[in-house]
């Protein structure tokens, strides 16, 4: 038996047509005719809308789509035009032609992708909050008579899973569609395809079938996301767009369809004026060149690229031949495709283990858990259905393990129990000895689960203070910060890389001792009204140490308030437990209980995804098994947590994994109580300030003068000194006719405070600072900077009673890390309190003033943070950390600093490194307090790569940042408002790097700064400690 072969010959004879009128032309000749002028039509406006994106290319990840969608325009006038004039080869015409059409499908759907978020992470992260519509006819129909929403065709409880199948139903046409091609010019070659005949011996047949299912899934899977997203991007005019695609799909594909298949079948037939091979390929030729011509004009209003024209950036470069590359390169469309099916043979298996499930259950009857497992996904406790709405951390169990509840939307809280005492005896101090600290913990979870190999673990933080809140910060900085650390190829895509290694971390911090949410928590005034009075009678900044009355008052507050703190604490409280050493401790038990909680949560997922007996099983809790006394500390320690880390490692240094110390305390000075390191480099952060100004020139900085940076910064001091004695009554604000604020003014103080913040945080506030100083220099007192500076001044004054946050374990007073905390920790450090006498106060002041001016005046209260307490530490270890006193660490220390950094001198860096051999200094060439002040992406990568496999920069490696105060983005050696990267990697990691640049989210939209509007209002904003 020999395979058939097909005997048509109509596709490759001579066309020989009567004309169509006498004298005329025949219908072959005037569809040559026709196809000529309207492809030329077609091309000339085509081009003119993609040269406009290309020389506009400032979105590229949207435009990139664009463009590939526009270029369907002159691809199937050309190929059209070729099926015809070269009508002996037009199947091969057609069929490569016709292979644009996914991808053109494809490019849509993604382009609908962008619309909604900037790449696949945030992308799956909107999908997983959605509840997915139902799907549109006719499978509505079919689920009538297959078992409705629990049948073959129901909807996905996920909206993530949804998306996914949505994902792998446009895209399986670009894999189809190819190997289809690829099948039908080989079986045309060898004469197998006939595709004037319908007879399943031959390729033809079956080739339009399986195209014309797989389009037809396509289009559906492009309608069904259009019907559950239009209107969230309705601002784009998605209707306009599918509107053209849909047309160009329909018309392109089933008009040819329909005519092969009334051709193939014999209803219409050949004539004289007519031949079938005009029939078959001239007529739905001409028509797709007819209609790419009328949807060129349609493009102009669907897809324009003026919304694009007026960015300072265009990546698209000369004439726009950078697009174009862009937009040819399929690299994106294939690895879509690719993680399309990996979800389909992989990641479906493990579906119901994403969150997005334990959201889809919400409201059922049986609660966010269905059924009576208790193997929860990602070691959630019972009872976390309510923990995001009115959580309270009292309403969590403090445990001796580590049992997580949902909190804060997105996040996981524990309360971890501790001894009191960390050195305490049954024989000695036997109070403490019984007694527990309930540490409030909190985490953002990593990406994968714990039984995935790329999962990293935890990285603990601490934000500085002393005495500032850990789970404040991973609720304000978490996402950013784990954007920072994990790999920079997203779960989604790393699927796709076996050779991928990378790491997605949980970032964990904690409440220290006597912080915020931790109990028993420290008790310095009986309710909240006495606290806001206290703050209220503190002397104004412009005030300090200028007469021995000052003098007088602040010591005596400094007194009052440690009797007070003492007072309260007189029978069996924390005071004498708060230092350094003991959370140094409490962190190798949180390192220790999450090892155990690895191990258990491994053993609860594979028995939930019943892998018990899988091959892989051993080797998976192999990796995650507890590892007693050996679990090591991933840490990122900040300014005041710098202290910290070094006291873990000088007790501890087997236990270190990674640590980052970053904005760096002297630990010898500090624990000596000496205070004298921090300010070194403080006013150099002014008049660099200036120097970006003079550079920068009028246009951007307001108190520029022409002349030179030294009289700017000449100018600066004039503006803030005569604000000591010339303070500015503002004008009231009226509201409705009524006097809404006032009567106040503007002091040297709220200026101070301004400084603070310039001084701090340079990225968001440095601009702002002098824009407000040339307000000061004109004394306009209706001006709306200084009325807006009395009003949020004033807003802070709540009323008593209005404070409470219901979340904290002590909601009559509201934490304010200042008024006790960061006097106790200190003053617990250095041993109790120093015995100051006044002359040596006014030494050190002298000292204090001599290295700074602007920060010294508010730096000396700290001084004074032990008059008063009456408590010692119950334990302390001994080193003076002057020279190493302990054994090398189990792995070397990355150390950063700014060169000019307002509190923590580059200096501190270099000497901490000598204390820690192998450790490395890595300097940012920045100002402002911590690396994180300051973007630079550099700096970003290496905090990425130590992370990621504990590689050091090199000895001497510089960071420059990628943006200065009044000079914009300076990345490419040349000055704009702003930064702009094309790598969708650097576009990320510049994004966390900007909100950690940001704490006052200045930077931010008003859309996108609800994103935070979940953190109890009383929650403490950051201190300049």
């Amino acid at each position: 038996m020999t395979w058939p072969t097909c005997n048509s010959t109509d596709h490759i004879a001579t066309i020989h047509e009567v004309d169509l009128w006498d004298g005329g032309v025949t219908f072959h000749t005037l569809c040559v005719i026709l196809c000529a002028v309207l492809t030329v039509v077609s091309f000339i406006l085509a081009s003119i809308i993609i040269f406009g994106h290309a020389t506009h290319y400032s979105q590229p990840d949207q435009q990139r789509y664009i463009i590939r969608i526009l270029f369907m325009i002159p691809i199937y006038s050309i190929t059209s035009f070729l099926c015809v004039y070269f009508y002996k080869e037009s199947v091969y015409y057609e069929l490569i032609g016709n292979c644009y059409e996914p991808f053109a499908i494809a490019s849509f759907f993604t382009l609908l992708c962008q619309y909604i978020a900037p790449d696949v992470h945030s992308q799956k992260e909107y999908f997983r909050q959605i509840e997915p519509n139902n799907w549109v006819w006719p499978i509505p129909w079919l689920q009538r008579c297959t078992g409705g929403q629990n049948g073959l065709w129901r909807k996905p409880r996920s909206g993530l899973t949804w998306f996914n199948i949505v994902w792998i139903g446009v895209f399986q046409y670009c894999i189809i569609r190819v190997v289809m091609t690829i099948i039908a010019v080989a079986a045309q070659a060898n004469d197998r395809y006939c595709e004037d005949s319908d007879n399943p011996e031959f390729a033809h047949v079956w080739v339009l079938i399986i195209e014309s299912v797989a389009v037809t899934i396509a289009m559906y899977c492009l309608i069904q996301f259009y019907m559950q997203i239009h209107k969230d991007i309705a601002q784009y005019k998605p209707f306009l767009k599918i509107l053209c695609i849909k047309l160009v799909i329909f018309l392109s594909f089933w008009q040819s369809t329909i005519i092969d298949f009334l051709t193939s079948s014999g209803v219409v037939k050949s004539s004289a004026k007519v031949t079938l091979n005009d029939w078959n390929n001239a007529l739905p030729n001409l028509l797709i060149c007819i209609e790419m011509s009328l949807f060129a004009i349609l493009h102009f209003w669907g897809f324009p690229w003026r919304p694009y024209v007026g960015s300072q950036k265009n990546y698209g470069g000369s004439f726009g031949w950078r697009a174009i590359l862009d937009a040819a390169n399929p690299w994106d469309l294939v690895k879509a495709t690719a993680r399309g099916f990996r979800w389909l043979f992989v990641g479906r298996k493990s579906r119901t283990l994403d969150p997005s499930y334990r959201m889809a259950r919400q409201g059922s009857q049986e609660g966010p858990f269905r059924g009576a497992t208790s193997d929860r996904p990602y070691g959630i406790e019972k009872g976390a259905e309510s923990a995001s709405l009115g959580f309270r951390w009292s309403d969590i169990t403090p445990n001796d393990s580590l049992q997580y509840t949902e909190c804060f939307t997105s996040f996981l809280c524990a309360r971890l129990s501790v001894p009191l005492n960390w050195n305490a005896t049954d024989t000695h101090d036997g109070l403490a000895s019984n007694s527990q600290v309930a540490l409030a913990i909190i985490k953002l979870p990593a990406k994968v689960p714990v039984t995935d190999p790329r999962y990293g673990g935890p990285i603990i933080l601490n934000p500085g203070g002393p005495g500032e809140s850990g789970v404040y910060q991973v609720l304000t900085d978490g996402p950013s910060l784990q954007t920072v650390v994990d790999t920079d190829v997203l779960p989604s895509t790393a699927e796709l890389d076996l050779e991928h290694d990378g790491k997605y971390f949980d970032i964990l911090s904690f409440d220290p001792r006597g912080v915020n949410n931790t109990t028993p928590r420290l008790r310095c005034f009986p309710d909240a009204f006495n606290q806001q009075v206290w703050q209220l009678q503190s002397p104004d900044y412009g005030l300090l140490w200028h007469s021995e009355s000052i003098i007088g008052l602040e010591w005596g507050r400094a007194s009052a308030l440690g009797a007070s703190c003492s007072g309260a604490e007189r029978e069996g409280g924390i005071l004498p437990y708060l230092n350094t050493a003991q959370t140094a401790r409490d962190m190798v038990r949180i390192i220790d209980k999450e090892g155990e909680w690895r191990e258990q949560q491994a053993i609860k997922l594979l028995e939930h995804d019943g892998m018990t007996a899988h091959a892989n099983t051993g080797e998976t809790l192999t990796r995650v098994a507890y590892q007693p006394n050996e679990e090591k500390l991933q840490y990122w320690g900040m300014s005041y947590g710098t202290l910290l880390g070094a006291t873990f490692a000088a007790l501890h240094p087997d236990r270190v994994g990674r640590i980052i110390l970053d904005g760096v305390v002297d630990p010898a000075d500090h624990y000596a109580g000496d205070w004298l390191t921090q300010l070194q480099d403080s006013d150099k952060i002014i008049s660099k300030f200036c120097e970006y100004c003079f550079e920068a020139g009028p246009s951007k900085c307001p108190l520029y003068t022409g002349s030179s940076a030294a009289d700017i910064e000449h100018r600066f001091t004039m503006i803030m000194y005569a604000m000591k004695e010339n303070p500015i009554a503002v004008s009231p604000i009226y509201l409705d006719g009524a006097i809404s604020t006032g009567p106040d003014m503007v002091t040297y103080g709220d200026l101070h405070l301004r400084l603070l913040s310039g001084m701090y945080f340079p990225f968001t506030m440095a601009e702002n600072l002098f824009s407000l100083l040339l307000e000061v220099e004109q004394r306009n007192s209706s001006s709306p900077e200084l009325a807006s500076l009395v009003s949020r001044k004033q807003a802070i004054l709540t009323p008593s009673g209005c404070q409470r946050d219901e979340s904290s374990p002590d909601p009559d007073i509201p934490y304010v890390s200042g008024v006790g905390a960061f006097q106790a920790i200190s003053c617990m450090d250095i041993g109790g309190s120093m015995n100051l006498t006044r002359r040596e106060f006014r030494m050190y002041w002298t000292e204090l003033h001599g290295q700074s001016q602007w920060i010294g005046p508010s730096w000396a209260r700290n001084k004074l943070s032990c008059e008063g307490f009456t408590a010692r530490p119950a334990w302390k270890p001994d080193f003076s950390f002057h020279v190493q006193e302990w054994a090398n660490t189990s792995h070397p220390l990355l150390i950063i600093g700014n060169t000019h950094d307002t509190v923590t001198p580059l200096t501190n860096a270099r000497r901490v490194s000598t204390l820690f051999p192998g450790s490395v200094v890595l300097q940012q060439d920045s100002q402002g307090h911590c690396s994180h002040s300051s973007p630079s992406l550099c700096t970003g990568k290496l905090i990425r790569q130590y992370f990621q496999t504990g590689l050091l920069p090199q000895e001497g490696t510089v960071c420059q940042p990628d943006t200065l105060p009044f000079l914009g983005c300076v990345k490419d050696e040349e000055s704009q408002a702003e930064c702009n990267f094309t790598d969708s990697s650097d576009a990320r990691l510049w994004e966390a790097l900007v909100e950690l640049a940001d704490p006052f989210k200045l930077k931010l939209k008003s859309d996108d700064k609800q994103t935070v509007s979940w953190i109890p209002n009383s929650y403490p904003f950051r201190r300049f400690m």
